[in-house]
């Protein structure tokens, strides 16, 4: 079974409200096969604006993965 590629830098945005989930999820990227960049938005807003490119986020690249808790509260700007 052939394994799936990206080709060159997979930049991935998690959403994640907890520390401990987003360092598991970080660990995991880290063990995998493929480069990636790892950014991460600690609610629906911070997520927002990574994706909108404003504010502290102005030079965010466009994710090619976005992780979503779906336990996040809601927020908002969602």
């Amino acid at each position: 079974m052939t394994e799936p590629s990206f080709p060159g830098l997979v930049d991935v945005l998690l959403v994640e409200d907890d520390a401990g989930d987003a360092l598991m999820v970080q660990e995991s990227l880290a063990q995998a096969r493929q480069h990636s960049r790892f950014h991460l938005a600690r609610d629906g807003d911070e997520a927002l604006r990574f994706l909108h490119q404003s504010a502290e986020f102005a030079d965010a690249p466009r994710p090619s993965l976005i992780l979503l808790d779906l336990n996040l509260p809601r927020t908002h700007g969602l």
